[in-house]
């Protein structure tokens, strides 16, 4: 039984030899280029040097210069409309027309009773003057010379209240007519052909002036008082940039009115400015009554700024820091001092890196401080 297992036992631990030696992990060849592929690669540029003026972004909304609500000022049926709805129309344009039949009967009939009371004036003037000659010498009673002297005064009022009427008749008639009180665009009618129009109380349309228009917009007390210093001898003459919300379209205003103190609610100063809106061939105005602008209000003079890329910084707290890379291509962070966002969305950075560091700027979630990177210059 001995002599049987012993030689299979030195077989099966020969074969188990041979089996772990031919299964044994061996250095591959291109190990060091396998290395190299598994290196994160981070997107690099140095920061941009240019020279800068500090803004200061605040939300304004453009309005008109002139509102005009249209309304009659005399009772009537709407007989007529005489313009299309949104047309630019010009100053004594006619738009409405109220029923002037009425009205013109009123003005024949304050006429009919000025010329029944001039041709009254005649006969009691020369009854007056017969009074006048009659009462020294008794022929004429106290109470007849007086009725007399009454009756012509009173006829002269009544002439003048006769001449007043007509007038006002005059103006009624006008009024008949709804012209446009101002240059710019009107409404569509608010009231129909046909309907009854209450003097003073319906709305017939609106109309906006549109060239020039306003920018109004607030600002808080510390971009004021730098406004103040820059400018101490001429804050209603300065230039003000602003953009629509497509940001494209740009625009420059003039500073032309400030409030005369703060709102203690909001803690801000409205200021206003005004810029030119001129038509186009079609007449229509690239600035509207009611939209929304971004105003780009300067608060420095211009200087020389090193810039990065807004969304390669990161936030810890109240700390501000970017990722750099160092000549050993490993990852750094840096803490930075910001400055003033610019329109391009490029960031001053006051402190923190030199002009000739690589600031990573993508893959930002998967550096870490220490870690070995392979690099890809971006350019600016």
């Amino acid at each position: 039984m001995q002599t049987f297992y012993l030689p299979c036992v030195g077989f099966c631990c020969g074969f188990l030899s041979l089996l772990l030696c031919g299964c044994a992990p061996s250095e591959p060849a291109n190990a060091k280029s396998i290395t190299s592929e598994t290196l994160l690669q981070v997107g690099v540029m140095t920061p941009e040097t240019r020279n800068v003026t500090d803004v200061v972004v605040f939300t304004g909304e453009l309005r008109a210069v002139d509102t005009v609500d249209i309304q009659s000022q005399v009772s009537g049926i709407l007989a007529k409309k005489l313009f299309a709805p949104g047309a630019i129309v010009q100053k004594g344009e006619l738009l409405f027309e109220i029923e002037p039949e009425v009205y013109n009967a009123v003005l024949a009939s304050r006429k009919a009773e000025l010329a029944v009371l001039e041709a009254r004036l005649p006969r009691l003037q020369t009854d007056w003057k017969r009074a006048q000659e009659l009462y020294p010498s008794g022929a004429l009673s106290e109470v007849e010379y007086e009725q007399s002297l009454a009756d012509y005064k009173e006829c002269l009022a009544s002439l003048e209240q006769a001449k007043a009427e007509i007038l006002k008749a005059e103006i009624d008639v006008k009024y008949t007519q709804i012209v446009a009180p101002i240059n710019g665009a009107v409404s569509r009618e608010l009231v129909t052909v046909g309907n009854l129009v209450t003097a003073n109380d319906t709305l017939l349309a609106k109309m906006v002036s549109l060239d020039p228009i306003h920018l109004y917009f607030n600002i808080d007390e510390t971009t004021l008082l730098k406004l103040l210093r820059q400018h101490p001898d001429a804050a209603n003459k300065i230039s003000i940039p602003f953009r629509l919300s497509d940001g494209e379209s740009e625009f420059v205003a003039k500073l032309d009115y400030s409030s005369p103190y703060m709102d203690s609610n909001s803690g801000t100063l409205q200021l206003r400015a005004i810029c030119e809106n001129t038509p186009d061939s079609h007449g229509r105005t690239p600035l509207l009554p009611g939209m929304m602008a971004h105003v780009q209000l300067p608060v420095s003079e211009e200087y020389s700024a090193i810039l990065i890329p807004e969304a390669c910084i990161g936030t810890d707290q109240n700390l501000k820091y970017v990722y750099i890379v160092d000549q050993e291509n490993k990852i750094q962070i840096r803490q930075v001092v910001l400055g003033a966002l610019q329109q391009d969305n490029m960031r001053v950075v006051q402190d923190g890196i030199q002009a000739d560091d690589k600031i990573v700027v993508d893959n930002l979630l998967r550096v870490r401080p220490g870690l070995t990177v392979e690099t890809q210059t971006i350019d600016n």
